[in-house]
């Protein structure tokens, strides 16, 4: 009967030893990999599509988009209205110093020549913080900023939906280790998983492509960029007045679906229209479906219209009112 009490101790002490020393390796592992993870140097440039013609679009990339997968195939689709610029950012923590940097080195590429920033999400209000560095309006140049196209784009936090309020600010805190990323990634393959609508000029693999991309982008990045969103604050009115006064014929438009689930666009119109002082034109795509976010890659018309508008030599005047437009079945309806 001892023999068995202590053979059976002996068996419970090696299961333990071995539930223990698992969870220590797998604590060490994912020690590392938060640790290896941190150290990450900061990897941000531009993939550029040069063109002797045309304007030079300048993109500004949303939170979580991987503009380094994707700009193949926005490239494909509009390359052919003049030179398209795609920052991108890989690794690293958020920074606005390279955004800048990256708007200044378009402008180096292209020469002298027209500009629209084209900002995704909060890409946009990247765009806007951009113009408040003189080194980037230098570089821009005075009566060269044609346009700023808003795709689901935000100014600050203020224009979140309430719900995806909370979540930035939630994010904002998570823990960056390693596990939390791969139970965020397995969230986004998921999604990319699921049934998509697209249009005639995309694919389903396109669509896919969207989301797919955004899901390897490291969480570290990410959560960093869910932190510069949190702590954004809503911009003075005529706070970019001076952008007007340098380019007296920009234009502002915003391209959305008619319920965007991150982005408040009434608010967000709002917003940008008082910082500007300048009237937007929205241009509101019902073929997307409700709650969908910059789906673009899915839906390329309403940009391409808007990008080709300043591939001719004459760009449409300044409207004196804001203008709203339905497209609808591949055009564009009032």
């Amino acid at each position: 009967m001892l023999h068995e009490i202590h053979q059976n101790s002996e068996q419970k002490l090696s299961k333990s030893a071995l539930i223990a020393g698992a969870f220590l390796v797998g604590s060490m592992v994912e020690i590392g990999r938060s640790t290896h993870a941190s150290r990450q140097e900061n990897v941000s440039g531009l993939m550029s599509y040069p063109s002797d013609k045309g304007p030079s679009f300048i993109f500004l990339r949303g939170c979580g988009e991987n503009y380094a997968a994707q700009a193949p195939l926005h490239a494909r689709k509009l390359a052919k209205y003049g030179s398209l610029h795609f920052e991108y950012q890989t690794q690293g923590k958020h920074n606005q110093d390279f955004i800048d940097q990256n708007i200044i080195d378009a402008c180096k590429i292209d020469g002298d020549r027209d500009r629209v920033l084209i900002g995704t999400s909060m890409g946009l209000m990247n765009a806007m913080r951009s113009l408040t560095n003189p080194r980037v309006c230098e570089a821009i140049g005075e009566n060269r900023l044609r346009a700023i196209i808003s795709r689901s784009g935000m100014t600050s936090r203020v224009d979140l939906q309430p719900g995806m309020r909370r979540a930035a600010a939630i994010s904002a805190r998570l823990s960056r280790s390693a596990l939390v990323g791969d139970l965020w990634r397995m969230h986004r393959l998921r999604r990319a998983s699921r049934e998509h609508e697209f249009s005639e000029q995309s694919s389903i693999d396109e669509a896919r492509l969207h989301h797919e991309s955004s899901a390897y982008m490291p969480f570290q990045l990410v959560t960093s960029q869910h932190k510069a969103i949190h702590r954004s604050q809503p911009w003075d009115s005529e706070s970019h007045r001076h952008i007007v006064e340098m380019n007296p014929d920009i234009e502002l438009y915003k391209i959305t679906a008619e319920y965007d689930a991150v982005v408040d666009w009434h608010h967000a119109t709002k917003s940008l229209e008082q910082s500007f002082k300048r009237p937007v034109e929205v241009i509101i795509d019902s073929r997307r479906p409700a709650g969908s976010h910059a789906d673009d890659l899915e839906f390329p018309e309403p940009l391409a219209e808007c990008m080709e508008a300043y591939g001719h030599a004459n760009p449409r005047a300044t409207s004196s009112s804001r203008q709203l437009f339905h497209y609808q079945q591949g055009r564009r309806v009032a």
